[in-house]
């Protein structure tokens, strides 16, 4: 590393024993200008302080200068080329907390950079947020600010997460500490090679956080066999920032469907999931609740920012088995905020009372949230069966509620039966309230499909668009939660704001 070349004068000792010759004759002792919380001490630190702060800002403005010339859309490999380039200071570069020579770092799968800069260490994120780390010459070589926090454990590979997993399924717990993922995991799923989700019980249950860190799944297979089954079996804490790139689900041995809840993130949830997604397209037998993030939703469990965009073809055989884009089934005051599918959803079904649905199915507070997928409910002839199909929530009951929502996706119930069919572009069933909600509906559907006020009234405030191009332009009424769709990441129909910030 260069050197960083001095300004001329007064050098620092003998600035200093100046200063001390002066309070000496002043008459302030050796110990208050030297010591600990000394004159000197103080001096020196305020020194350092503004040395790093000046170091921080100059590294600011260098890659404010990129986003500049990159017109906002800067990538941290743009940083590590324009400080190639920087042939008046100098810069060490990597992908951890260390100092390296000679190649630059691979930024395959990273999401951020530590930089040497005038003796300090800083770490900028893939949002080009700088933050100071420690100093050079601390012998600390750990990434989180100066010490490797011991609540942190980091995967990076499947071998890895299985001993996570293992370690969770034998009863270890881990309520207060993060498990961070800092690779893309392959997990080479096969029929012979059934993953078993972490947390196989609600006795082990997962209490921690597990942090994805923007990374993704890989051939995750599971078997529709169980009781819950997905990545994660059981989650009562924390899961963020993961997606599932590619799922398969395997049938029962007999070929037959199961009452398992299936959630490619997790089978039952009581905990939260935020930012989370599935890409994967899925063909399957078996299982009961069904959704692209979750199968049970329970008690207080919470879904925010997370999507589904692959499409779901399911068979499902037991009484009530739903496939939703999100959701499988919700329960006891839960709630699901600012998510989207756009997956098309198919539930070919055998039992009676067969659900599909856009979002989810069931009681929980579903609140700005939208659904662009078609949802088609294939429903074998059965005389008891009452199959319900809808863009945002198939049967909404109990401690449950819709705001702020639109779906523009076809709705569908296939069947030679010709009565007892709930099909509505927003709900198939509703006991609960339904707020400012907006739809345009396919032929011979209706915004909500049956009512069921009981002994209470309920609102149902949904306003209809014949035009599918009018509903391009309700950004505004939905609320704040929503934008207009700018760059037509959503065909113009309106996004969630925290779509934009990706």
């Amino acid at each position: 590393m260069k050197k960083l070349t001095k300004n001329s004068g007064i050098t620092l000792i003998a600035l200093v024993i100046t200063i001390i010759v002066l309070l000496i004759l002043a008459g302030v002792t050796i110990m208050s200008v030297t010591g600990e919380n000394g004159i000197l001490s103080r001096s020196i630190s305020a020194r350092e302080e503004t040395k790093k702060a000046q170091a921080l800002e100059e590294l600011k403005e260098k890659i404010m200068e990129v986003q500049i010339d990159k017109k906002g859309e800067a990538t941290l490999q743009d940083i590590i080329d324009a400080l190639e380039s920087d042939t008046e200071n100098s810069y060490t570069v990597s992908t951890e907390l260390a100092t390296i020579t000679g190649e630059l770092p691979d930024l395959a799968d990273k999401m951020e950079l530590y930089i040497l800069y005038k003796d300090y260490w800083f770490k900028v994120n893939s949002k080009l947020e700088v933050t100071f780390v420690k100093d050079s010459d601390s012998n600390d070589n750990n990434v989180e600010e100066n010490k490797e926090d011991e609540n942190v454990v980091k995967i990076s590979d499947k071998a890895s997460l299985e001993d996570f997993r293992n370690k969770i399924n034998s009863g270890e717990k881990f309520e207060n500490k993060t498990i961070k993922l800092t690779a893309n995991i392959d997990l080479g799923g096969s029929t012979e090679n059934k993953w078993t989700p972490i947390g196989d019980t609600e006795e082990h249950a997962f209490t921690g956080t597990f942090d994805g860190d923007g990374h993704t799944i890989e051939n995750l297979c599971i078997s529709a066999e169980g009781t819950s089954q997905g990545l994660f079996g059981y989650n009562k804490g924390t899961i963020k920032n993961l997606g599932i790139a590619s799922i398969n689900i395997i049938a029962s041995s007999e070929g037959e469907s199961t009452d398992a809840n299936i959630g490619f993130i997790a089978g039952y949830n009581s905990g939260t999931i935020a930012n989370c997604y599935n890409e994967a397209d899925v063909e399957f037998t078996g299982g009961y609740h069904v959704g692209g993030i979750v199968g049970y939703l329970y008690t207080n469990g919470k879904i925010s920012e997370c999507y589904n965009s692959g499409d779901i073809l399911g068979t499902t055989e037991p009484v009530g088995g739903a496939v939703c884009g999100i959701v499988g089934y919700a329960k006891d005051n839960c709630r699901i905020e600012y998510c989207y599918n756009t997956g098309d959803i198919t539930n070919h079904a055998s039992g009676q009372n067969a659900r599909a649905a856009g979002i989810s199915n069931g009681g929980v507070v579903v609140e700005s949230c939208y659904n662009t997928g078609t949802i088609i409910l294939k429903q074998d002839d059965n005389p008891k069966t009452w199959p319900v199909s809808a863009g945002i929530v198939a049967q909404l009951n109990g401690s449950g509620g819709m705001y702020n929502c639109y779906n523009i996706g076809e709705t569908k119930i296939e069947t030679t039966r010709t009565s007892s069919l709930r099909n509505g572009s927003i709900a198939g069933w509703t006991q609960e309230d339904i707020e400012n909600c907006y739809c345009w509906c396919s032929e011979g559907v209706e915004a909500v499909a049956e009512k069921y006020e009981d002994e209470k009234t309920i609102k149902c405030e949904v306003t209809v668009k014949s035009n599918k191009e009018d509903m391009k332009n309700i950004a505004s009424e939905l609320g704040e939660n929503f934008k207009e769709d700018e760059n037509e990441i959503n065909y113009g129909y309106p996004i969630l704001v925290w779509q934009d910030k990706q």
